[in-house]
């Protein structure tokens, strides 16, 4: 299981190599992370992070992906963090997705890293609407559907050809 504890170095390398984004892991436990990369992390920002009022959606960004956004922001000084990211059933699928989806309590954990020194600086818990969730397993049963689809595709065009090539880059490992 994944501990993270706050102004220490984050267990997983930053994928941004240095650059600001967004990170997804999901733990075979069903422990769902979104990681948010950023520079020139200040209190302002912490606070925001950790405090700020929280909007979310999940939409269809094209046949291949789920894509969500979360916005944390402060009324104050119109500060808005974006954090947006794309929900991949291809890299997320199988029993951690299906349970996370399928549990009770829905949470994610966000952290915010910084990009420069790889140390988690904040984290939030957020519990997700059971009604997003459900939009999620939607899409990403879709997903699936279209992955399936590629394959058949290319399996009856190297019927057809008879490309050796193309049967070397189709495994099992795809079907999974």
């Amino acid at each position: 299981m994944l501990t993270v504890v706050e102004n220490k170095k984050f267990p997983f390398e930053n994928p941004t190599k240095g650059k600001e984004g967004t990170a997804m892991i999901i733990e075979p436990t069903s422990l769902f992370y979104v990681c948010q990369y950023m520079k020139n992390i200040n209190k302002d920002i912490l606070y925001l992070f950790q405090e700020g009022e929280i909007k979310y959606a999940i939409y269809e960004l094209h046949t291949s992906y789920v894509f969500y956004s979360m916005i944390f922001h402060k009324k104050i000084k119109n500060t808005i963090i974006l954090v947006e990211g794309i929900v991949n059933s291809n890299t997320f699928r199988g029993e951690p997705l299906h349970n996370w989806l399928g549990s009770d309590s829905n949470l994610m954990t966000y952290c915010l890293v910084d990009a420069n020194t790889n140390v988690l600086k904040a984290t939030r818990i957020i519990k997700i609407d059971k009604q997003v969730t459900e939009k999620m397993k939607e899409l990403c049963k879709k997903q699936f559907f279209f992955k399936m689809k590629d394959l058949v595709s290319e399996v009856q065009h190297f019927l057809t050809n008879r490309d050796p090539g193309l049967l070397r880059r189709l495994q099992w490992k795809d079907l999974k």
